[in-house]
């Protein structure tokens, strides 16, 4: 699960799908940051708690696959997305274990093994064991 993860999160920190409004092409780096930032902080409180880290990685992550908006991600759309293929063959059937042919957020949000990754990604970005990261902790990254 780690490579993919590592994906999936460095995905997370740099994809426009993150902001709940979305940035200019030509925005600055550090423009669309702060603009994802202001989106997973979901209480608006100036730091993300783990819950929000999670919950914010894995709804933009999830839309981010659905590449027509239908609110499933096929698994052509996994495939076309991933960009290592044979890490994608490992585990697409570990996030569809009843062949549907799809992906549910539903079924995402349910999936311990990438869970447990985002928490330990939460862990290593709240290197001071706060329970929180600011921007500035995500900046200094």
């Amino acid at each position: 699960m780690q490579p993919l993860l590592n994906l999936l999160i460095f995905s997370a920190l740099t994809l426009p799908s993150f902001a709940s409004k979305p940035t200019p092409a030509h925005a600055s780096p550090q423009t669309k940051q702060m603009a994802m930032f202001a989106n997973f902080d979901q209480n608006k409180n100036g730091k993300l708690s783990e819950q929000e880290f999670v919950h914010s990685v894995i709804n933009g992550l999830y839309h981010d696959f659905d590449l027509n908006n239908d609110g499933k991600v096929t698994k052509k759309e996994f495939f076309q997305h991933s960009k290592d293929k044979k890490q994608a063959k490992v585990e697409y059937p570990k996030l569809d274990p009843q062949n549907k042919g799809f992906i549910s957020l539903d079924s995402v949000k349910k999936f311990p093994p990438l869970i447990d990754e985002l928490k330990l990604a939460f862990k290593q970005l709240d290197s001071q064991g706060k329970g929180f990261v600011t921007l500035k902790d995500l900046q200094s990254q």
